[in-house]
């Protein structure tokens, strides 16, 4: 999990906390040692978003995620595929997708 940039989205750090008290161990991906996200999880790794334009970058974020997932996709084996279908399940019961509308209806 990861996000500080200027604002922690609150969600996130709900949802750590939560794994926490589940027992998982949370893995916080972040730009900041103080990130209070930082502060929940069992492993910090820090990524720069500095750029030379006004906007942050996210790029390197996006890659840490791509190579934890892999590297744990990997370790599971065929577990990996079960999980992931499980976590699927597990957002739409919270309602986290929205349903795209076809146009015209």
């Amino acid at each position: 999990m990861f996000r500080r940039l200027k604002l922690l989205v609150r969600h996130t750090l709900e949802a750590a906390q939560y794994a926490c008290w589940r027992g998982a161990r949370v893995i916080a991906l972040t730009d900041s040692e103080v990130s209070p996200l930082a502060a929940v999880a069992t492993d910090v790794i820090l990524v720069h978003t500095e750029t030379p334009s006004f906007f942050h970058t996210m790029a390197p974020a996006f890659a840490a995620v791509e190579c934890l997932a892999a590297l744990v996709a990997a370790r599971r084996g065929p577990d990996a595929l079960a999980a992931l279908e499980a976590s699927e399940r597990q957002l739409a019961d919270f309602g986290i997708y929205q349903q795209s509308r076809r146009k015209g209806s």
